[in-house]
């Protein structure tokens, strides 16, 4: 569970993702597709496969250490 604040953008990436991907291929994918965001930021990048009935959301948060 996380939690996300009121400034939090949530950004979603159009076209097809392969779900298999793990973050640091989703990291790529979002420094490719938003150039001008920082990943890294705090913000929801959301993705989604070929049939769209799945998701995979990347999520960066510093201040959630368990």
């Amino acid at each position: 569970m996380f939690a996300i604040g009121a400034a939090t953008q949530v950004f979603l990436a159009t076209g097809v993702t392969d779900l298999r991907k793990g973050a640091n291929g989703l990291y790529a994918l979002i420094q490719s597709q938003w150039a001008n965001r920082n990943a890294l930021g705090g913000d929801l990048y959301l993705f989604c496969n070929r049939r769209r009935d799945a998701l995979k959301i990347f999520f960066w948060s510093e201040g959630a250490r368990g």
